[in-house]
């Protein structure tokens, strides 16, 4: 059988059947709990090919399609977000200069910087300001009851610090 060709009518059929997809997946259900619970969230939602439930790779597909619409839509919102802070700032920053308030500038540029990420990433230094040196640590497992024990090496290297 081919597909039917009235586009709107199966668009909407889509858009119907993903939304339950969506619904039941967000729930925590398989892809094959899906599957099975499709016919039962809505009896009209059959394959209209075939007349019978939509198998797996059906909702695979929906599952795929509704990722990259759910990215899409989180990156747009951050972008919103993002926008709504800045025009926030650009307004502290503007009444921090009508008033000469230079603090209220200077946090204002600061955080400016802080949302669009112009800093320069902060430097971690170890204790005597040098660089950080990794550390081999041995661990050693004992039976309860029993004392804990150094391994040799980190006895020796102790002993010679010492």
């Amino acid at each position: 059988m081919s597909r039917p060709h009235n586009g709107s009518g199966n668009k909407e059929h889509i858009l119907r059947r993903r939304e339950i997809v969506s619904r039941l997946r967000v729930r925590g259900l398989t892809v094959r709990e899906i599957a099975l619970k499709l016919v039962d969230e809505d009896r009209e939602l059959v394959d209209p090919r075939t007349g019978k439930p939509y198998g797996r790779m059906t909702v695979l597909r929906d599952l795929k399609a509704l990722a990259a619409e759910w990215h899409e839509a989180a990156a747009a919102s951050i972008a919103e977000h993002k926008a709504r802070v800045l025009a926030e700032i650009a307004e502290l920053k503007r009444q921090g200069w009508a008033k000469s308030d230079f603090d209220l500038v200077r946090h204002s540029l600061a955080r400016e910087c802080a949302v669009l990420g112009l800093d320069a990433p902060a430097k971690i230094a170890g204790h005597d300001g040098g660089p950080l040196v990794p550390t081999r640590v041995e661990v050693t497992f004992v039976e309860p009851g029993q004392p804990p024990t150094v391994p040799k090496q980190q006895a020796e290297e102790k002993h010679e610090q010492g």
